[in-house]
């Protein structure tokens, strides 16, 4: 009787010592859960932190892309424009070219004939000199 007494404080401790490790444990484990579930709120609010930062950045790069599109077209209009300025301004310096070449035969063919009549005039004179003595 005496052994199973000693078996049973035995068995007694052993569940003691069980019961204790057990609630060791679940101890633990609840502060292990808790310690998570700290990380856990800490990276949702990290997450959401940065997919608001995302979305914000998403935003002002769509808001910059429109502005390069929109400035990128404005210089496309402004260069055919100065280009259509050039090939007018080249349109016309081919004229101006052209009318001054003109121009100038017109000029030297006036002087030329201004030459003649005032020899003409010359000889004219001489013979009326002539004439008249």
């Amino acid at each position: 009787m005496e052994e199973i007494r000693r078996k049973l404080e035995e068995k007694e401790d052993e569940l003691d010592k069980l019961r204790s490790e057990f609630d060791e444990f679940v101890e633990s484990s609840k502060e292990l859960e808790l310690a998570m579930e700290e990380e856990m709120k800490s990276k949702d609010k990290e997450i959401k932190t940065l997919t608001t930062r995302l979305e914000s950045e998403s935003k002002e790069r769509k808001t910059l892309q429109e502005k390069w599109t929109k400035a990128e077209m404005e210089r496309q209009v402004q260069l055919t424009a100065l280009q259509k300025q050039i090939d007018t301004l080249k349109d016309n310096e081919g004229r101006l070219k052209s009318t001054n070449a003109k121009l100038e035969i017109e000029n030297e063919e006036l002087q030329s004939r201004d030459r003649r009549m005032e020899s003409e005039i010359s000889a004219l004179q001489t013979k009326l000199d002539d004439a008249l003595e």
